[in-house]
């Protein structure tokens, strides 16, 4: 939990209307690769997760990137990630994951806490907020 508290990842609004204020916002055009609620997986990391949340660019602080960012272009969506089978949040570059075909289950204890269902291997976001945040 410690990790999302150090993200601070904001989920206050759904990922299409985000986009389109951050994409105006920063300069940068085009939707994001991926939507919250699909399941990914990344080679490079060996990890398979869901998307919590995204931001256009990379928003992690200068010493984090430096830390864990592996050279990543910041200028590309990142995502907020639960990862499957374990209690990590990752935050991870877009072109560093791809979509699972098919898309299985992913078991982390703050899905049920964000997630309401899943249908055809997509999770729906109930719209609750981060712990010890405000609206």
């Amino acid at each position: 939990l410690a990790l999302i508290a150090e993200l601070s990842v904001r989920l206050e609004q759904d990922d299409l209307s985000k986009a389109g204020v951050q994409a105006g916002a920063g300069g940068l055009t085009g939707q994001p690769q991926f939507s919250t609620g699909q399941v990914l997986s990344s080679q490079r990391w060996g990890f398979r997760a869901v998307v919590v949340d995204f931001d256009m660019s990379c928003k992690a602080p200068e010493a984090w990137r430096r830390k864990k960012g592996g050279g990543a272009r910041l200028d590309q969506p990142w995502y907020h990630l639960f990862v499957d089978g374990s209690d990590q949040v990752a935050y991870a570059p877009e072109d560093s994951l791809e979509l699972e075909h098919p898309p299985g289950a992913v078991a982390h204890p703050m899905m049920e806490h964000f997630f309401d269902r899943c249908e055809n291997g997509k999770y729906w976001r109930n719209g609750k907020l981060w712990p010890g945040t405000q609206p």
